[in-house]
């Protein structure tokens, strides 16, 4: 049963919880008007610069993603290299029903010009203006989520978009891919070391309590084995694992040799993604390609039965990047996963700036509130356990999991 944690909201004629508010801003974005930089940048982590990742918090706790579309879509724009014809075809997305405003001297956020509560931002520290001892600035290698997560995304580029494939909702794909066609240089992967001084600092200097560690896919998945194994090596000598209250978490592409992914739990990590993302295989053939040419369905489903039949419940997750594919076919992956001990997460699709399926909207919300209550009773049969347990920036999970233990 789901409890009763959540605050619930009359927005014009919807009633709506935390979730469904949660959904909705993620997927459309928000305005944040010019005041509330003005007003708040010098006690909150919030920024128009889009690279300092931020997020806003209700009052029950429930952190979204701060998506500000217009300099979202100028900063996406350029990263893309949009023709004048592309910018008006994405530039209606700008227009999103919710605000971020100041009412009575408080950041507030609206629904047109209704109010629906009041919120917050995380509280201002000094982690995106530094540097490394080699100079390398600490973002965007590595960014911000939630009160206390630690992300490291996107460390190398996608091997499947450099060669054309990238899927269609992955902005990092498409930056990728971009930069491979107007030749344009990457920039130097973090070492291990470089790393380890900005965990220092994050868990000593910041209050961070977990780690996320991702990177582009690989086709062979030798490249990214050895990433990843140098990465929680280099935890291990310049962090100590006992040093980091929380989790740390892998996003991995399946590599053949389940040896690999044995080597990172057995080291430090606790919790490792191997993600779908879309169940349906037509409409993922199309979705993803590169992954569905490369490193098959069948490989992902391997790693993550692996990973339970070895080490049990509650370390193995596959995100769904919900609001793709029909409603059907999610809750056919959604269940497969949890009667399997591994985790399905939802990860709400956040398609600004990008067109997948040929569709530049996301779902309405009747959508998501019937994926709301397909993973509270998923959660609650289950007794799943949140892949990442505090609350991220883009993804469900730790609310559903207090909602069905009324938290």
């Amino acid at each position: 049963m789901r409890g009763d944690y959540m605050k619930n909201y009359i927005v014009g004629k919807m009633e709506l919880d935390s979730i469904d508010i949660k959904c909705m801003v993620v997927s459309k974005g928000v305005r944040v008007h010019p005041e509330v930089y003005e007003q708040f940048s010098d006690i909150y982590n919030i920024s128009q610069d889009m690279n300092r990742l931020s997020c806003i918090i209700l009052p029950d706790g429930t952190v979204m993603t701060m998506s500000d579309m217009e300099p979202f879509l100028e900063h996406m724009g350029g990263r893309y290299f949009w023709s004048k014809e592309e910018k008006e075809y994405y530039y209606p997305q700008l227009e999103t029903p919710f605000h971020i405003r100041v009412i009575d001297g408080k950041p507030a956020l609206t629904f047109h010009e209704t109010l629906i509560d009041f919120v917050t931002f995380p509280k201002k520290n000094q982690f995106y203006d530094q540097v490394t001892s080699t100079g390398k600035p600490f973002y965007p290698s590595s960014v911000l989520q939630g009160t206390d997560w630690l992300t490291f995304g996107y460390l190398w580029p996608c091997e499947f978009a450099a060669a054309g494939f990238p899927c269609q909702y992955c902005h990092c794909g498409h930056d990728t891919m971009a930069r491979v066609k107007n030749k344009v240089p990457f920039d130097d992967r973090l070492t291990g070391k470089e790393m380890g001084e900005i965990i220092n600092y994050g868990v000593k200097k910041a209050g961070l309590k977990n780690i996320q560690i991702t990177g582009g896919s690989t086709i062979s998945g030798e490249k990214e084995a050895k990433y990843f194994t140098g990465y929680i090596d280099a935890v291990n000598e310049y962090v100590g694992r006992e040093n980091i209250p929380g989790d740390i978490v892998y996003y991995i592409t399946p590599p053949k040799d389940t040896a690999i992914v044995d080597y990172y739990i057995e080291n430090g990590v606790n919790k490792i993604g191997c993600s779908v993302e879309v169940w349906d295989e037509t409409m993922a053939k199309v979705v993803t390609p590169g992954k569905m040419k490369y490193t098959t369905r069948q490989r992902h489903l391997d790693i993550l039965h692996h990973i339970v039949d070895k080490y049990g419940k509650n370390i193995a997750f596959s995100n769904f990047v919900v609001g793709i594919e029909p409603f059907e076919s999610l809750k056919e992956g959604a269940t497969y996963m949890a009667e399997h001990g591994i985790t399905p997460v939802v990860s709400i699709l956040q398609i600004m700036g990008l067109s997948v399926l040929g569709k530049t909207t996301p779902p309405d919300l009747d959508y998501y509130k019937r994926v709301k209550d397909l993973f509270l009773n998923l959660y609650d049969k289950y007794q799943l356990v949140p892949a990442e347990q505090s609350g991220e920036n883009g993804c469900l999970e730790v609310e559903f999991y207090n909602a069905v233990r009324d938290k």
